[in-house]
């Protein structure tokens, strides 16, 4: 008994070039990544259809290599079966993760069931989706003939029919039934095996699979764009800027941005990080000295108060205008707010560097601490000393020296400009 089964594809392949489809995976891998995304799981997924697509988008007529006559598939065989495999987990995990219903072409399925063929051939194969072998108990691969080595193979071809290989799956009901040993035609009457051809063509095989990729990739034709989360703020600025006054509640504000990443509010290590708490800390001080009656030259720090006033209103309309790309919201970084009123001098570039990471690492965030590297906080005081005729107040916690640094090296900056 045996029958016939012609691997083509049963869709038109639009023909979209490997190239096509790997900036289709890029894009398709950024849209779908969020902050639940498993990146090192679904990079892995990405990196094997990145390949396979490089792989099957070049298949040529000998990808099965040489014949298996001494039952050993070759290792291009195992190389072709091995991809088709990593490719199908992957397609079918990320359809998961992505949320993009996958059901595989019955063509596809005759090349993942040749393929287990292939790599279980040796144990009692059973469980198959594209044939019907359901009266069989066992099938096996038989052989793997390359079309181009045998003339006897080019006979066995079906009429107007190319193919690059030919494999012969042999499968056994295993027949058990006592029998009269003069019954010599009992299997063949009871129909006990079955010979299956499979008829491969390297350019049927690759459009089959590059067509289920392509599918997948192009589930929904047009790419969306990332869809624009809508950051707008309830309606009460005023109440967090006052208009009237100096009083600005940092920490209204930084509850309402910190479900965002527009706002640059972060967590890390279980610390709240948001340059808005830095500013908080030099306007604080800032008003501290306004205040305070052994100071008789305030006019820097009123300039800085006001200076800041000035930039959060200015974050909280850009916040709140999705015409402008999260990157280009105004900094509130205070080495960007008061750039232009603070003068060069040597280290400077360096040790503004290192200000909120070795200097004072706890400055722009919520939580407190003096814990600085001192090495770094001296080379910002003898640089400061060294260059300004002005000193630090070297009586200050961390913070509050990094507090006096911006409001004296900012006057002398505004000094130089009058």
């Amino acid at each position: 008994m045996k029958s016939e089964i012609i691997v083509q594809p049963k869709n038109i392949y639009s023909g979209k070039s490997g190239e096509e489809l790997q900036i289709r995976l890029n894009q398709l891998s950024e849209l779908k990544k969020t902050e639940k995304s498993y990146l090192n799981t679904e990079a892995s997924m990405v990196n094997i259809i990145r390949g396979c697509i490089g792989y099957f988008d070049k298949l040529d007529s000998n990808f099965l290599g040489k014949a298996n006559h001494e039952g050993i598939p070759d290792a291009q065989t195992d190389h072709f079966a091995s991809n088709l495999y990593r490719l199908s987990n992957s397609i079918k995990s990320l359809s998961e993760f992505w949320k993009i219903p996958v059901s595989f072409s019955e063509e596809f399925k005759v090349l993942l069931d040749i393929r287990t063929f292939i790599v279980h051939s040796g144990e009692c194969i059973s469980k198959i989706e594209s044939i019907n072998l359901k009266k069989f108990k066992d099938s096996q691969l038989g052989f793997i003939r390359k079309v181009s080595e045998s003339p006897f193979t080019k006979l066995r071809l079906p009429k107007n029919i190319e193919s690059d290989y030919v494999i012969t799956i042999w499968s056994d009901k295993h027949d058990s039934k006592k029998r009269n040993e003069n019954d010599v035609d009992y299997n063949v009457r009871m129909q006990n095996f079955k010979d299956t051809y499979f008829f491969l063509k390297a350019s049927d095989v690759r459009k089959i699979v590059m067509l289920e990729i392509q599918n997948f990739l192009f589930f929904n034709e047009i790419l969306q764009a990332k869809p624009i989360k809508k950051n707008i703020l309830p309606p009460i600025k005023d109440s967090v800027i006052n208009p009237s006054s100096n009083d600005i509640d940092f920490d209204k504000l930084a509850n309402l941005i910190s479900k965002s990443k527009r706002g640059g509010y972060i967590i890390e290590n279980g610390l709240s990080y948001w340059s808005g708490y830095g500013l908080e800390r030099l306007m604080n001080y800032s008003q501290a000295q306004i205040i305070n009656p052994l100071i008789s030259k305030k006019e820097v720090y009123i300039f800085i108060v006001n200076k800041i006033k000035k930039v959060i209103s200015r974050f909280w309309d850009e916040y709140q205008d999705n015409n402008i790309p999260d990157e280009k919201i105004i900094s509130l970084d205070i080495r960007k707010v008061f750039s232009k009123s603070i003068p060069d001098y040597e280290y400077k570039n360096y040790l503004h560097q290192k200000m909120f990471t070795g200097i004072a690492p706890y400055f722009n965030t919520k939580e407190s601490d003096d814990n600085s590297d001192v090495d770094y906080l001296i080379k910002l005081i003898t640089a400061f000393n060294n260059s300004f005729d002005n000193s630090l107040k070297l009586e200050n916690t961390v913070d509050g020296l990094v507090c006096d640094y911006f409001c004296e090296v900012i006057k002398i900056g505004l000094e130089k400009n009058n």
